[in-house]
């Protein structure tokens, strides 16, 4: 700053081109708001213009770091992972799975034995699944559309405390801990809806009358989708055929396997609390390796060498 307003006042004086010529080559003044060595020539307009143009690249490169940094930091406050231990919600969900058995050997799905796979609950198998992110805190209930993919807990994974309110059990009130579940939702609070024998989808309009939903996600397959309606799918009083109406903080999951014994969801469970909700599920980033080795005792890693690229990602 000093140089700066030391060279105004040069160029002011009367006296200035006289000092100027006394100054050294090594001298540097600032003339016509460009900082440069006395004695040097005037940048050409080719050279103003190319700095001109690194100016504008350097700032766009700073914008585009800034913006993709803090995309990310609000994305990771924002959203949370989950990856899919099992095939109750296949075939959206682990499309491609696999496992590998004690001895190193790989096992890829049949045609339709991967509908039976369950949970990847088998001793010291090895299981590569899907692994994804979901909204946990930026999605609100009252938002949610019918078909959305949720991560959530069963109303008996929850606790009805004194405000009337659900929470999560935990291993300090109920000495386990509940895992969350991946699953679709099927009805919304205050619908009246059905499943028919060939496990199609009927909702109640508002002129008193079932209409048929189409369910595209479901593998067009009359054997799975009849299991809807199979008697292990009944609880309480719902009746699949005759319709139930859902409360006004009831929500209805299903998973997409709907052969028999292929997801535990609200047919068995009943509708879950909006407070058993965590999280819509957005997409599926890569793949992850599960390892079972008891009730108390699992774990997974990300495969970080599979993961999706931004432009082929799977949202759901």
């Amino acid at each position: 700053m000093g140089v700066f307003f030391y060279a105004r006042a040069l160029r002011k004086a009367p006296f200035a081109p006289i000092i100027c010529r006394m100054a050294k080559e090594n001298d540097v003044i600032i003339a016509s708001g460009e900082l440069s060595a006395l004695g040097s020539k005037k940048p050409s307009k080719t050279r103003r213009v190319l700095g001109l143009i690194g100016e504008i690249l350097m700032l766009g490169v700073f914008t585009l770091v800034l913006s993709v940094s803090g995309q990310i930091t609000y994305n990771y406050t924002r959203y949370s992972t989950f990856f899919v231990n099992g095939m109750s919600m296949y075939p959206t969900l682990n499309q491609d799975v696999y496992r590998i058995d004690s001895t190193g050997k790989r096992e890829d799905k049949s045609d339709s034995a991967i509908y039976d796979w369950g949970n990847f609950d088998k001793s010291n198998y090895t299981y590569y699944c899907d692994y994804g992110m979901f909204d946990a805190k930026g999605f609100k209930l009252e938002n949610l559309q019918r078909f959305d993919v949720l991560v959530t807990y069963f109303k008996d994974d929850m606790i009805l405390g004194s405000d009337g309110k659900y929470t999560p059990k935990t291993k300090a009130n109920s000495g386990t801990e509940p895992d969350l579940k991946i699953k679709r939702l099927i009805a919304l609070p205050g619908e009246t809806f059905r499943f028919d024998s060939l496990g199609d989808l009927y909702v109640k309009d508002s002129s008193g009358q079932f209409v048929l939903i189409e369910q595209s996600f479901l593998e067009d397959d009359a054997t799975v989708k009849s299991q809807t309606v199979s008697p292990n799918s009944k609880t309480g009083t719902w009746d699949s055929l005759a319709g139930e109406t859902l409360g006004p903080d009831e929500y209805f999951v299903c998973g997409d396997n709907r052969r028999k014994g292929g997801s535990t969801d609200s047919r068995s469970k009943g509708p879950v609390p909006g407070e058993a909700i965590q999280g819509r599920a957005v997409t599926i980033i890569g793949r992850c390796s599960f390892k079972y080795y008891s009730a108390e005792s699992s774990e997974y890693h990300p495969v970080w060498n599979s993961y999706i690229m931004p432009w082929n990602l799977r949202w759901l």
